[in-house]
């Protein structure tokens, strides 16, 4: 069952900030950001605070976006509402790119993700310890990915890149 973003975004932070946080200081530790940066399912904007240079946050809930907005995560970048499943940028777009919490919801995102990214670049997503039964295929379309399983994170970090 997904959950509605929408109605959740005006408690999101409240609700899932802690954990996000935690989720955050891994991919930012693994990965640190190089220009430009996406944040796909970026919500409220909790990573991209924490981003310091360029970067674009997607999300498909308008009111995440707002909410972003409203609370000044967006210091240097852009928002923007899309699917991540068919996100709306150009190939070969993002030197880094991040997706916490998001593959569970929208599994086609990963194809995008890969398009997107630029050739000696990297990414980091996060998958539900829950859905961990999504691991095998993900890892299939990612022969390199590094694997990291936190037992302290609700997620499953995998790092992957392009030659």
């Amino acid at each position: 069952m997904s959950l509605d973003y929408s109605l959740l975004a005006g408690v999101y932070d409240e609700l899932y900030g802690g954990e996000q946080a935690l989720k955050h200081e891994a991919v930012l530790t693994r990965v640190m950001p190089e220009e430009p940066v996406l944040d796909v399912g970026c919500g409220t904007g909790l990573l991209l605070k924490r981003v310091p240079c360029y970067c674009v946050g997607l999300d498909l809930s308008m009111e995440m976006l707002r909410v972003a907005k409203e609370r000044g995560r967006v210091e240097h970048g852009d928002l923007v509402c899309g699917d991540a499943e068919r996100m709306p940028f150009r190939e070969l777009s993002f030197h880094t790119i991040y997706s916490v919490t998001v593959l569970h919801e929208a599994p086609l995102a990963l194809d995008g993700i890969l398009k997107l990214l630029k050739p000696c670049s990297k990414a980091v997503v996060t998958i539900l310890r829950k859905r961990v039964e999504l691991l095998p295929e993900l890892l299939g379309k990612l022969p390199n990915a590094d694997l990291y399983d936190d037992p302290a994170l609700k997620d499953v970090v995998v790092v992957f890149g392009k030659v």
